[in-house]
């Protein structure tokens, strides 16, 4: 009760390094703060399941999208300073690093690649494929309706064009929106 706990990444997962470093270079232990070590995926979820359900704090490493950050109004907190990819390398993402500095994570995105040739054939597909882009946040949100309703992949996707018609009607010529409406 008089600690609080910085929940890490599972077992022999990269981030499981970097946060003990970063936890390190924060001096977290000498604040009153345990890293506590979650074991699996599953285990750092309901962790967060639990938080929520007891209306407590909680603090740890969480990647994005994912069906849980859609299920609970999750705030990302900045180190207050940027992602030094030297840093990163040398001592960060390094298994028990001396001295680790403080870092920030790198951010990771995500592309759409094609060859030229395609690009050159396809046509209202390449227009498709240069427009389509969504935000993490609509993401988590359509995992997570994904996951309360144990729905497949396709279901899914049937939600998203029912409920974001907003978002994804730009991607696509309005003829090719309303046959899609239509089709729902």
């Amino acid at each position: 009760p008089s600690k609080g706990a910085v929940y890490n990444c599972p077992a022999d997962w990269s981030c499981q390094i970097s946060t003990t470093n970063l936890f390190k270079a924060l001096a977290a232990d000498k604040k009153s703060f345990e890293l506590v070590e979650t074991g699996s995926p599953e285990q750092l979820d309901a962790s967060i399941a639990r938080a929520f359900e007891n209306k407590v704090g909680w603090l740890g490493y969480y990647w994005a999208p994912t069906a849980i950050l859609g299920k609970y109004d999750m705030t990302r907190l900045s180190f207050g300073v940027g992602h030094n990819k030297n840093e990163w390398d040398r001592c960060t993402a390094v298994a028990g690093c001396a001295r680790p500095q403080l870092n920030s994570y790198p951010v990771s995105r995500a592309f759409t690649l094609m060859t030229r040739s395609f690009a050159s054939r396809a046509g209202p597909v390449t227009t498709y494929l240069k427009t389509r882009k969504w935000d993490n946040e609509t993401i988590n949100q359509v995992l997570a309706w994904q996951d309360e309703n144990r729905e497949s992949n396709e279901d899914a996707a049937i939600y998203f064009l029912r409920n974001y018609e907003g978002l994804w009607t730009k991607w696509v010529p309005v003829d090719v929106a309303e046959k899609v409406k239509g089709s729902l």
